[in-house]
């Protein structure tokens, strides 16, 4: 099925009488005066006037990849109060100088910290799924939610070429989508021991219990996917549709049974051995086929970017090599 077309460029001609449409796919161009972008987007359609912008406020993460990806510094940059960075920056940026917008982690961002910023367009976190929440984003400078309607994130890839079709830097888009396919494709084609093995990815919570990624579609899962993996079929069928599962830590052994297994501990808690018992007798424990990883790692698996995927496939690449050279546990 063609990818859908989200953008439409449109470029004053004479007089400024006629319109030129470009794909996404076409050339990179300079801007002419007066061009304007059209998105489609979950919440709507969202036209970019006079050319690029050049104060962007990025809400998530993958956003301000984007941008740094493509040489443009967002103005201000989103944070979940209490859960992410403080300064809103991620060991796989360059350094760079952005304001904090304080994000809430089932609320409205900081309205007044945006508007202060006088952008000239905003780059939503999935806050904006909300009407409410966008129309007063989109009250302060024209507004990109996501790109699907009610997702948590976006497609990586489709997310950096709409940046790139904003910031009409469409060929630098289209170099880092092929970069980061490439590091996919060499993980999957130098450990094919990984075709048809499980995976399941957890989190500890409060030290009592376990939540794990139960939906196939989730972003996340969609990473190890195209490394020639599956989700664990006992951790989908614990989920019964949701995207996410919760497990006491007492039982969490019986769902935990995959070749492969990415967990974060929780802040402050004790050691996971000691929180999940049986935990010495795992699968993915018994072969080293566990990553045991950070905050930002988590991030990065939960909103994969052009710049972080990299960060990541480093982060989980021994757990990998070792269930690649293991036969497989179901």
């Amino acid at each position: 099925m063609p990818r859908r077309r989200r953008l439409l460029r449109a470029t004053a001609l004479a007089l400024g009488v006629g319109f030129v449409a470009l794909g996404c796919s076409g050339p990179a161009t300079e801007p002419a005066s007066g061009a304007s972008v059209t998105v489609e987007h979950g919440m709507g359609t969202t036209v970019i006037d006079g050319g690029p912008p050049s104060r962007v406020v990025a809400l998530s993460a993958s956003w301000a990849d984007d941008l740094l990806a493509l040489g443009v510094t967002p103005v201000g940059v989103g944070t979940l109060t209490g859960i992410g960075p403080a300064d809103g920056k991620f060991p796989w940026q360059k350094p760079f100088d952005a304001a904090v917008v304080p994000l809430s982690l089932l609320g409205a961002p900081d309205y007044e910290a945006i508007a202060a910023l006088d952008p000239d367009l905003i780059l939503a976190d999935y806050s904006a799924n909300n009407a409410d929440v966008y129309q007063r984003l989109s009250a302060i400078a024209p507004t990109v939610a996501q790109l699907d309607a009610g997702a948590f994130v976006s497609d990586w890839r489709e997310q950096v070429r709409v940046a790139g079709e904003i910031l009409d830097r469409e060929g630098s888009a289209e170099q880092l989508v092929a970069a980061n396919n490439e590091r996919l494709a060499e993980v999957r084609r130098t450990l094919p021991g990984l075709e048809g093995k499980t995976f399941a990815l957890a989190t500890v919570e409060g030290g009592q219990n376990l939540g794990l990624v139960s939906a196939e579609d989730d972003a996340a899962v969609a990473v190890f996917r195209e490394l020639g993996l599956r989700l664990d079929p006992a951790v989908v069928a614990l989920g019964g549709g949701g995207r996410r599962v919760t497990v006491a830590a007492e039982l969490a052994a019986d769902a935990l049974s995959a070749d492969v297994l990415v967990i974060r501990p929780a802040r402050n808690s004790d050691p996971i051995e000691s929180v999940v018992p049986g935990w010495s007798m795992l699968p993915a424990v018994r072969s080293g086929a566990v990553a045991v990883v950070d905050r930002p790692t988590t991030g990065a698996l939960s909103d994969p970017s052009v710049l972080n995927i990299e960060y990541l496939l480093a982060a989980v690449r021994p757990a990998l090599e070792s269930a690649a050279d293991r036969p497989a546990t179901s």
